[in-house]
């Protein structure tokens, strides 16, 4: 599975997603490089451990090295935007988390 699509039928908050990050990070969903969520009731903070999850999931696979640079180009944005508190846009109710 490539695509992971959770709504608002999943009662998903935020003990879920961490879980889901948990699952991501001891590499039990190796083929996932997408989640997408609509309505979604979850804070920020387990909106970015998802995505860092999931970055450094497809950050460590074996891919071609155009891949694998944009992915290790992704998570390395994304932990220095966290460790600047860099503003972020305002949120959408639909959220995609790619690690394309």
């Amino acid at each position: 599975m490539q695509t992971l699509s959770l709504n608002w039928n999943y009662e998903f908050g935020d003990h879920g997603l961490h879980a889901l990050a948990h699952a991501i990070n001891l590499g039990q969903m190796p083929a996932l490089r997408e989640i997408r969520m609509i309505d979604v009731d979850a804070s920020q903070v387990a909106l970015d451990a998802l995505r860092k999850a999931l970055l450094r999931s497809i950050a460590s696979r074996p891919q071609s090295v155009r891949k694998t640079i944009g992915a290790h180009m992704k998570l390395y944005s994304f932990v220095v935007s966290r460790a600047l508190r860099l503003p972020r846009r305002p949120a959408r109710r639909f959220t995609s988390i790619q690690g394309r």
